[in-house]
């Protein structure tokens, strides 16, 4: 597997092989992986783009009117897990076309 360059890029490629890093596509278990990889960005004071992620975050509560976890939002709006992480790389495609970032292609 090919080192990523930022949180973006590892984030596609949760979308494209999911089981690879969740077991299977689950909006709770990429919150929980995705908790551990900002954990360890901070600790290895490593960049890794966690700001943008961290306003796509923002983005999402303006965008659902909803200030609880986005996690947890998505999770009660969609009623399953699956479908959440569905919801969730829409939403992620979304926002970074608005803001000007380019999506990873991962092959």
């Amino acid at each position: 597997m090919k080192k990523t360059k930022n949180i973006f890029e590892l984030l596609y490629m949760i979308k494209k092989h999911p089981g690879a890093f969740l077991g299977s596509p689950s909006i709770i278990s990429m919150n929980f992986f995705l908790l551990g990889i900002c954990y360890a960005s901070e600790l290895f004071e490593a960049n890794y783009m966690i700001n943008e992620f961290n306003n796509f975050q923002k983005w999402l509560k303006v965008k659902y009117n909803d200030t609880s976890h986005w996690c947890s939002f998505l999770h009660k709006k969609y009623g399953d897990s699956e479908k959440a992480f569905d919801i969730f790389f829409i939403e992620l495609s979304n926002f970074l076309k608005e803001n000007g970032i380019e999506e990873p292609h991962i092959e």
